[in-house]
């Protein structure tokens, strides 16, 4: 009891203090989604994970917790140690500003999306063997080639470590980066579909999946590479599960949420040799800092036109563009840390650092309602009438991309999708005309 009245204590000092306002955007963070899903559970047909409220979740986690480790700080409970703060420590104001800027991209996201999706029921369509082996030989082909090029063409002395894997093929000419970079995005491409393939055809083999993740995961976390593909495959496997296995209860699946985010950040501790207070020092406030450092050094998009080109952009390769094609989280790092950049490290950029830069919450506002729009335009496609493999395999990719709008940029999934999605639809539907299942997407 005394516990537990030292803890009501410090809840009511919490609120009474100056870090008040940031309680209180939390609590607004988090009843986004809360009301969207109510909302959605009264609209739609909730037996299959849906799009939005995904994409939600994922935006308070980066949001959230990113103010939760300010709120933690202000109390002297969590020391920060990036280095854009050192000598400019974070302002509450800032901290506030930034916070806005979240509540608004959600709220924007939420109710464009929630007018536009529609309501109808799918049909899930099983598959066949032929689309998961067709699927899992190109992914083994994509490996192999990786694989190789990694270890006869991957510079030595950049090997071993996480920041030095960037620096690997640095070197080579513009279009062998390219190609090099474009087979690591089809490789998880690949095998997404692969696993998507194996649920649609035998959904008891799902463990063999399992399996496969946690042996992918175990490798990364010996030889200290990136979380990434591990992560955000262990992320479509339970997507997977709930639309071709079963759904389980909201509580499981909130263990299941808080149990990835926890191992997720437990990995990035054991990887960077950090302590206990490394737990909130990674992912997610990394890019809540983003913003606030591009407040420091008063950072301005050039026009608002140009903000909202750089996914198109993506598209196009550099070879045939006039001027030099960069993202922006490349050109923030290298402008303004360039012996960070030079040593192969990175920040993350995300939808709210352009805001911020474009014009703050007002642009948030903008920008949430185009997403919602766009993640509506999917969900309702995908999920009508019927649910084949390939739409069900482009509905999960773009649930697992969702985080890359809060990292990269706003719509770095639809320029993606175009880059990494498509040819390899065009290619697994010239390969899969055999299968009946393939003919109807």
């Amino acid at each position: 009891m005394k516990e537990l009245h030292r803890v009501s204590e410090h809840i009511f000092f919490v609120v009474q203090n100056s870090y008040a306002t940031e309680v209180v955007l939390l609590f607004l963070m988090l009843l986004v989604p809360c009301l969207l899903s109510r909302f959605l559970a009264r609209k739609v047909d909730m037996s299959i994970p849906d799009l939005g409220l995904v994409f939600t979740w994922i935006l308070f986690l980066y949001g959230g917790l990113g103010l939760f480790a300010f709120i933690l700080n202000g109390y002297g409970y969590l020391p920060m140690w990036d280095m854009r703060l050192y000598g400019h420590p974070a302002k509450v104001r800032e901290i506030i500003y930034v916070g806005e800027c979240y509540l608004a991209f959600a709220v924007g996201f939420s109710l464009f999306y929630g007018w536009a999706v529609r309501s109808e029921k799918a049909l899930i369509v099983k598959s066949d063997a032929t689309t998961f082996f067709v699927s899992f030989l190109l992914s083994a082909v994509v490996g192999i080639l990786l694989f190789l090029c990694h270890y006869f063409l991957g510079d030595a002395s950049h090997r071993g470590g996480y920041a030095s894997t960037y620096l690997q093929f640095r070197h080579y000419p513009l279009l062998m980066r390219q190609a090099i970079g474009w087979l690591s995005q089809i490789e998880f491409t690949l095998l997404l579909s692969s696993m998507v393939f194996l649920f649609a055809w035998k959904p008891h083999l799902h463990r063999h999946a399992a399996i496969f993740i946690l042996v992918l995961l175990l490798s990364e976390v010996v030889e200290g590479g990136s979380r990434a593909l591990s992560f955000l495959l262990a992320f479509g496997y339970v997507l997977c599960y709930l639309i071709y296995v079963r759904m389980v209860s909201a509580k499981l699946l909130g263990l299941i949420g808080i149990s990835g985010i926890v191992g997720f950040m437990i990995i990035g501790v054991v990887r960077t040799g950090g302590g206990i207070y490394s737990l909130l020092q990674g992912e997610f406030l990394t890019v809540y800092i983003t913003s606030i450092d591009i407040i420091h050094k008063s950072i301005r998009m050039p026009s608002l036109i140009s903000s909202y080109l750089i996914d198109v952009m993506r598209l196009l390769p550099q070879q045939l563009l006039p001027i030099e094609k960069i993202d922006p989280a490349t050109w923030y790092v290298s402008t303004y840390y360039p012996a960070y950049y030079k040593a192969g490290g990175g920040f993350a950029f995300g939808s709210i650092a352009e805001s911020v830069m474009a014009g703050g919450w007002i642009e948030a506002l903008v920008r949430g309602g185009g997403l919602g729009l766009g993640y509506a335009a999917i969900r309702n496609y995908c999920l009508s009438y019927r649910a084949t493999p390939l739409r069900v395999f482009v509905y999960v990719w773009f649930a697992i991309m969702a985080y890359q709008a809060v990292r990269n940029t706003t719509f770095f999934a639809f320029s993606g999708f175009v880059l990494w999605v498509l040819p390899i639809l065009v290619l697994q539907a010239l390969l899969f005309r055999i299968s009946p299942y393939m003919n109807k997407f």
